[in-house]
């Protein structure tokens, strides 16, 4: 199974809009112009590595969205996961 990447945007407490994606930099890229533009306050991020295997948060800064996709997405830890 590849990585899977899901986003659900959030504007003043209400969700706005839900994603998921394949590719890691398009998550990346669609996250970072919704946290520039301002068109979003918060974000959950969830990596789905295999069926019982997840890394999730929320996020309130592009900063700390930025940190938490790199250590999620981390080539070792998906290697580590993937192979048991």
């Amino acid at each position: 199974m590849n990585s899977q990447f899901h986003a659900i945007f959030f504007k003043k407490g209400k969700v706005l809009s839900k994603t998921t994606r394949s590719k890691k930099m398009t998550l990346l890229s669609k996250v970072t112009h919704a946290f520039l533009s301002e068109s979003i306050d918060k974000v959950y991020l969830k990596v789905t590595y295999a069926k019982d295997s997840i890394n999730e948060g929320y996020y309130s800064t592009l900063k700390e969205f930025k940190q938490a996709y790199e250590a999620f997405t981390e080539k070792s830890l998906i290697s580590y996961i993937r192979e048991g």
